[in-house]
């Protein structure tokens, strides 16, 4: 399994293969980036705030908000639910996550679920 990432409506998606063209919200097709391989550790962009669950930092090509996107390991999967009060992502990880590069301009602020 691969992830990608629309560049032009930003979606993003797990698959075996490129996934189809149609119906891009952005009112033509999508426009699709592998990012990598699908693993157990979570990454996010501080530029479109993806979120992708990758064996490797994702690759840093064509994200939607900017020229290329700024990786931030978070941590890896896990049993324990925690969101970021600043940018509301929610993760499922082993232990706490990283605190560094919250899309919102400043760090992460965890709150277990």
């Amino acid at each position: 399994m691969k992830n990608y990432q629309c560049k032009k409506c930003s979606a993003l998606v797990q698959s075996s293969s490129s996934p189809s063209t149609l119906n891009c919200p952005s009112g033509s097709s999508h426009s699709w980036q592998k990012l990598g391989d699908v693993g157990n550790t979570y990454y996010q962009c501080k530029r479109c705030r993806g979120l992708v669950q990758s064996s490797s930092s994702p690759s840093t090509l064509n994200c939607p908000s900017d020229s290329s996107h700024s990786w931030q390991k978070l941590g890896d999967k896990g049993s324990t639910n925690y969101q970021c009060k600043n940018c509301g992502v929610l993760v499922q990880t082993s232990s706490s996550p990283s605190t560094l590069n919250c899309p919102s301009g400043s760090s992460h602020s965890w709150t277990k679920l």
